[in-house]
């Protein structure tokens, strides 16, 4: 963000209590604990043209619901970022 001078600021709350959502026995569980893991600001995202970053994707269940949350919170514009390769 700052070698682009593209602003950085967090608008998702991050609850540390809910553990890893990946690991989860089945699709609803997992589903259900992304929607307590994390919580939008939603003054923040309206109309707004947003990047969301995410080291990897496991099974695509998180960056997929953060996706629709921020989106649901009036985001205007949803881009990912993932910082590693596909796996083989």
């Amino acid at each position: 963000a700052t070698a682009k001078k593209i602003p950085f600021d967090l608008g998702l709350i991050r609850n540390h209590y809910v553990g890893r959502t990946f690991i989860r026995p089945d699709q609803t569980t997992r589903d259900e604990s992304v929607r307590q893991k994390f919580n939008p600001l939603r003054d923040f995202f309206n109309d707004k043209k947003v990047v969301l970053v995410d080291d990897s994707i496991v099974r695509g269940t998180t960056i997929r619901k953060l996706v629709n949350m921020v989106r649901g919170a009036g985001a205007r514009e949803v881009h990912l970022r993932i910082g590693c390769p596909p796996v083989r």
